[in-house]
């Protein structure tokens, strides 16, 4: 078993798309709940921004598969 630990964690509303587009950095894993009511907005503003910055999205089980361990 492997153990992960994330670093940004998108639980307050106020917060969500510019915390995670000011403090990402490579290899950041970024907790998303789909439960939230502003999901898709987060989505909608991040996604594009990362992807810009030359970031790959990936889920933590899509990360493991590409690299075989968590970082």
């Amino acid at each position: 078993m492997q153990v992960s630990n994330w670093q940004l964690n998108v639980s307050n509303w106020q917060l969500n798309a510019w915390m995670v587009l000011h403090n990402v950095q490579p290899g950041s894993i970024i907790i998303l709940h789909d439960c939230r009511p502003w999901l898709i907005p987060t989505l909608k503003a991040i996604l594009p921004a990362l992807r810009d910055r030359g970031y790959q999205v990936t889920t933590l089980s899509g990360l493991v598969s590409q690299t075989g361990q968590l970082k």
